[in-house]
């Protein structure tokens, strides 16, 4: 019994870390929303439109992966 407990929490822990990943934040850029060393629970493959103001991950070829809000959208002008 304890072996089927076993292998079902680590099915469950592999296709959820492949579906909704963990993420840190390992700057100060985003204070006060996203402390320092604190982890989120992202959503990776259920896109919604991105507006303005929301907190968006991307990965990076060099440094990994940013946790940035969205201040401007393709086609918004700069005053």
């Amino acid at each position: 019994m304890f072996w089927k407990f076993f292998y079902l929490c680590l099915i469950i822990f592999f296709i959820s870390e492949a579906t909704f990943p963990f993420n840190s934040s390992t700057g100060f850029s985003m204070l006060p929303t996203a402390k320092f060393s604190e982890y989120y629970f992202l959503n990776k493959y259920f896109y919604q439109k991105i507006n303005h103001g929301d907190v968006i991950v991307f990965e990076t070829k060099n440094d990994g992966d940013y946790i940035k809000r969205v201040v401007g959208l393709p086609g918004d002008k700069i005053k």
